[in-house]
């Protein structure tokens, strides 16, 4: 790295607990005479592709961004090495490059030397191969994905927002009178994306394990790699939160381009444009009937009602939210009638005025 170049300090970070997890053992047998030679997943270099504003720094110097390293043509970043001199291929793939090497390791009893002709091939020693040594590049890489994890929670929390705007304008219009879900509920999948369940990984351990194949970032850079993915899971598990299927928008976009038409009208035009999705009765209905879930629904109403409180979603009772629905629509009545009225009243004064001057 010279005095005009710098690596992203996000990406940096990003990438350094990326390398730690890939230098997770595949056992917990060590190879007795052997050394654990941890090997690099990046080579930084200035991208050779359009990034945009970021392959510059604000201070005018070139942005370096990582390269996918593979060893060895089966991708293993952490070898178990005899003693002796080793000829370890190399290809770096990304950002608009491509190239190939080989690194000579020598390894001994007591650490390795090697021949990398620039900084950022240089293997690491992990040590003689041993139970201990292995256990401590385990526990290093258990870190190293915990940390990735939540050096995500804001990008996360920023994600499920914007789905949640998106969706909402989906389904109700620009004058959605609430969001299609409610804090509590945005909370819920933002929790469950970050750390997933007892039964399934969240989201983001699952951008974790793509970021980790050696194509993940061939034509695009980690932090937008990562952004795009996270707004398209955030999207599918606010849809899934409505019960909207995947193909919900476009089964709509259908439906508003015929208005009065059926149901089976509906689905025999969806089937015409798009019979790769097979679109059954179940799911257009699900489609067209998508909305705000009843949580959501329910704050709405407590403060149409007053009620400036967070009231309790677990007792909320369904026939009191479909009462509170009715009142809103009479109350919207109510408005409207009284905007007619003053309209009238301010048309016959300014009649009145003109008339009398």
């Amino acid at each position: 790295m010279s005095a005009d170049t710098a690596r992203h300090e996000w990406i940096d970070t990003w990438c350094t607990r990326l390398q730690a997890i890939m230098h997770t053992p595949d056992t917990d047998q060590p190879a007795d005479g052997s050394r654990l030679v941890a090997l690099p997943a990046w080579l930084w270099l200035a991208p050779a592709i359009d990034l945009g504003r970021k392959a510059v720094r604000a201070d005018g110097r070139a942005m370096l961004m990582p390269v996918r390293l593979t060893w060895t043509g089966d991708d293993q970043h952490l070898l178990s090495l005899p003693a002796g001199t080793h000829e370890l291929a190399w290809t770096a793939l990304g950002m608009g490059h491509s190239a190939t090497g080989t690194l000579t390791v020598t390894v001994t009893a007591t650490g390795i030397t090697h021949d990398a002709a620039h900084p950022d091939l240089a293997p690491t020693d992990a040590g003689a191969d041993t139970t201990a040594a292995r256990a401590a590049l385990a526990a290093a890489a258990a870190e190293g994905r915990w940390a990735a994890r939540m050096s995500l929670e804001g990008y996360v929390e920023r994600a499920v927002k914007a789905a949640v705007a998106t969706v909402t304008r989906d389904i109700h219009g620009l004058r959605a009178p609430a969001a299609v879900i409610d804090w509590h509920s945005e909370e819920q999948i933002r929790d469950t994306m970050l750390l997933g369940t007892d039964k399934a990984a969240g989201a983001v351990d699952r951008i974790i394990d793509r970021s980790l194949a050696r194509t993940a970032f061939v034509k695009v850079d980690p932090l937008r790699y990562l952004t795009v993915d996270l707004q398209r899971a955030a999207e599918a598990y606010v849809r899934r939160a409505i019960s909207d299927p995947p193909i919900g928008r476009k089964v709509r976009r259908v439906a508003r381009s015929m208005p009065g038409a059926s149901m089976a009208e509906i689905i025999a035009a969806y089937r015409q444009a798009h019979p790769g999705d097979f679109l059954s009765e179940k799911r257009a209905a699900r489609a067209l009937t998508a909305g705000s879930d009843i949580n959501a629904s329910a704050w709405h109403l407590s403060w149409y009602r007053g009620e400036h409180h967070i009231r309790d979603v677990d007792a909320i009772d369904v026939e009191d939210v479909a009462v509170a629905n009715v009142d809103a629509q009479a109350h919207l009545a109510t408005v409207r009638t009284l905007a007619t009225r003053s309209r009238d009243a301010l048309r016959a004064e300014l009649t009145d005025l003109r008339e009398a001057s």
